[in-house]
């Protein structure tokens, strides 16, 4: 408590370009073959300039070899969304890419990045013929393996429930059936298991790991629930009004800055669009579902598109 500052140790005050004057491509849309990436447009972290490079060096050399441009989408990864949200959103601090930012964040995961990116590494001559192959021979074989689990059936037996209990698993009653896709979905359950009813040795090699099979399975459920989350915020975003001074308050789980935006839009005492909370840079897309369950919880259905 005794301690006197004398000057602060570190601080960051720079100039930058509006990143809404440039296009996805990165490109300036004033001054036509004018690329940007990084702190210049307004975002801040060594992954995020890393990232925006890589996009603006891409499209500097297809611009210079006159081939059509590359655009990531928002849901084929976080790159798409730190562009779209820079691009869309009124910046008004250095922005970071959190993983909250993103409306597909489930889907955007580690180990699904191949399957969502090879195939456009290998349009734009960064993915080898040979890596290419190497990825196709991967997803023909997951497709193989997940077919294989949807159609190899269980059925109750004093044999199955065994197995099952040994495992650690809720038994099979009287007539029960279930396919080894259904039994991986449980939270709790090993690949060993299915290995176990399909008499396959741990050591037998699926040429796919399989953390990336069971991450197909358990999360399918989740998947489908982001999907249908994205189309409703889709469908608010032309058709749902706030009431006018609506006390953003009351909604639970909102961040204390989300609340101070939103009331700061407010203040004119006028409707709020959807759209425009769309637009408010630093709202997560949790607080945004989080928003949207609130109107429907205190009857304001109406105001929310089915």
């Amino acid at each position: 408590e005794k301690a006197e500052i004398i000057r602060p140790a570190y601080a960051i005050e720079y100039d930058f370009l509006k990143p809404s004057q440039f296009k996805h491509n990165l490109e300036s849309q004033k001054i036509s073959g004018l690329f940007a990436a990084g702190q210049i447009l307004g975002s801040s972290g060594y992954e995020e300039a890393a990232a925006q490079g890589l996009l603006a060096g891409i499209n500097a050399a297809k611009l210079s070899q006159k081939r059509p441009e590359v655009i990531f989408s928002r849901k084929q990864s976080y790159l798409g969304a730190l562009i779209d949200n820079l691009i869309s959103l009124e910046i008004t601090e250095p922005y970071r890419m959190m993983t909250s930012r993103s409306e597909y964040r489930i889907s955007l995961r580690q180990d699904n990045a191949d399957q969502r990116l090879t195939e456009l590494g290998y349009q734009i001559g960064l993915v080898s013929d040979y890596r290419w192959q190497v990825f196709q021979k991967k997803i023909e074989n997951l497709q193989k393996e997940l077919a294989c689990l949807k159609r190899t059936e269980i059925k109750a037996s004093p044999e199955t429930n065994q197995l099952l209990k040994a495992f650690g698993e809720t038994e099979l009653k009287n007539g029960q059936t279930l396919t080894l896709y259904q039994l991986l979905q449980r939270p709790k359950v090993s690949y060993d298991l299915a290995d176990r009813f399909l008499q396959r040795d741990r050591q037998d090699s699926l040429e796919i790991p399989r953390s990336a099979i069971l991450s197909e399975i358990k999360y399918a459920g989740y998947l489908k629930r982001q999907e249908k989350e994205v189309k409703t915020l889709e469908k608010l975003r032309s058709s749902l009004k706030f009431p006018k001074n609506f006390d953003f308050e009351k909604i639970p789980h909102l961040s204390g800055e989300t609340v101070e935006k939103l009331q700061a839009l407010d203040k004119s005492g006028r409707s709020i669009s959807f759209s425009e909370l769309l637009s408010i840079e630093g709202i997560r897309a949790s607080e945004l579902t989080q928003i949207v369950a609130f109107l429907r919880q205190q009857g304001l259905a109406q105001l929310v598109a089915s």
